[in-house]
């Protein structure tokens, strides 16, 4: 007997993309074939850059946990309000309470499993396109965020944001948009003021509460950040992508064993296939002041790009809480590692500048200025003139003093070099 809907048109086609063994994915492929408004694709050729509304499955088996991270990687950097993400979970029949507090760590909408997990897959996405196209969805407004997410364009997600606040039944889903629209627009406190109700809707909605630590991690609210993903951690351990966010905010605050605990564990769940955690723990080594071990990770290699952002953000951290000769160490290790890399190198110096500028050493920060405006870095030029003029001033004050003379009034504008932002790298 053929299933009534099964050969129901919608009038509007959406993509469906597949991933998995091959042999998963000609599965998925034949049990969806009837659903004439559906375009199944190869995982392989899906892009973040889609226009409209979209189906994505993970053939997930859990006897594979560095294929398990992948998905969880590529899910938790998805951000897409037009993503429909779908896990499809080979084995076990039985999903563990961890495993599914994983998938609603990583925005997955539906899981199937067991028995019946082709049935229901079926039915969930029937039902989701059937009720778009009969009574209405949040597609308009998904497809204008994301639209106005890849520009961006910041006053277009603050109008959506602003609409979005105006549906009278603030669901979950509403608040997650409205989240991804602030976030996307720079307004971090329209973004914490939304995951936060998120979290009283649903407390145990850990795509909200992990995308919240995050957050704080980034806009220098480190401890608040480690406070939240830390308590994630009472609810299970299975996000490799977490475990690192942990571990780089506990390496940044030079809390070297709690990262270094992070990051084994992520490189275990990964199964060693990750460079990132390998870098993580060259990070943990660094800040033991082990120069050589940290190398020995990399294979003798120069740093990544990645730690080469680490040691100029550990530097920047030592220097302001007025640990120099530290905060040298990390730009000099930097410095020998980003060779060829002129607008790295253009920044190090430039930051270097501001950290003499801070010892009034206005010689070495002149030196580091100019190089810095020779790599081209044009936010050099002013602090230059400024510790030009400087040195100009104290060979005066020298000379002055020595034949007797009133000294001259001070140079203006150097209280101003202490508030000049620092480079950030990558």
């Amino acid at each position: 007997m053929t299933e009534p809907l099964s050969t129901f048109n919608i009038n509007f086609i959406r993509e469906i993309f597949l991933l998995g063994e091959d042999q998963y994915v000609s599965m998925l492929k034949k049990v969806l074939k009837t659903f004439n408004f559906l375009v199944p694709r190869s995982g392989r050729d899906y892009s973040s850059t889609r226009e409209e509304t979209h189906f994505l499955v993970a053939a997930v088996d859990f006897r594979a946990p560095a294929q398990v991270q992948a998905y969880v990687r590529l899910f938790s950097e998805l951000s897409s309000a037009l993503a429909h993400k779908i896990a499809f979970v080979i084995d076990p029949d039985t999903v563990t309470r961890e495993q599914m507090l994983l998938f609603s760590e990583i925005g997955v909408r539906f899981t199937a499993f067991g028995l019946r997990r082709t049935d229901d897959l079926k039915d969930y996405i029937k039902r989701v396109c059937v009720e778009a196209q009969q009574v209405g969805s949040l597609d308009r407004e998904a497809i204008e965020l994301e639209q106005a997410r890849k520009k961006p364009d910041v006053y277009a997600l603050r109008r959506i944001a602003d609409r979005l606040k105006n549906i009278p039944v603030q669901t979950e889903e509403v608040h997650r948009m409205i989240a991804v629209a602030a976030v996307a627009g720079g307004d971090l406190k329209r973004a914490e003021i939304h995951l936060k109700k998120l979290l009283h809707v649903n407390p145990q909605n850990l795509w909200a509460a992990n995308t919240l630590g995050r957050m704080y991690i980034k806009s220098g609210r480190v401890g608040e950040g480690v406070e939240v993903l830390e308590r994630l951690s009472k609810y299970h351990e299975l996000n490799g992508e977490r475990l690192l966010a942990v571990g780089d905010a506990y390496v940044k605050a030079g809390m070297a064993r709690e990262a270094e605990a992070k990051y084994v564990a992520g490189q275990a769940l990964a199964e060693g296939v990750d460079p990132r955690f390998k870098e993580g723990m060259a990070k943990v080594k660094l800040v033991d002041k082990d120069y050589a071990g940290a190398l020995s990770l990399m294979h003798g290699k120069k740093f990544s790009s990645e730690v080469i952002s680490f040691l100029n953000m550990r530097a920047i951290m030592c220097i302001r809480s007025e640990r120099f000769d530290e905060g040298m160490d990390y730009y000099k290790y930097a410095y020998q590692n980003a060779d060829g890399e002129k607008d790295v190198r253009a920044k190090l110096k430039f930051n270097m500048g501001l950290a003499y500028v801070r010892t009034q050493d206005f010689a070495r920060a002149q030196d580091c200025f100019f190089e810095s405006a020779q790599l081209g870095f044009q936010r050099s030029q002013g602090p230059l003139n400024y510790v030009k003029a400087k040195i100009r001033q104290l060979e005066k004050v020298k000379a002055d003093e020595a034949a007797g003379v009133a000294p001259a009034a001070a140079i203006e504008g150097g209280e101003k070099l202490d508030e000049l932002e620092w480079e950030t790298l990558y």
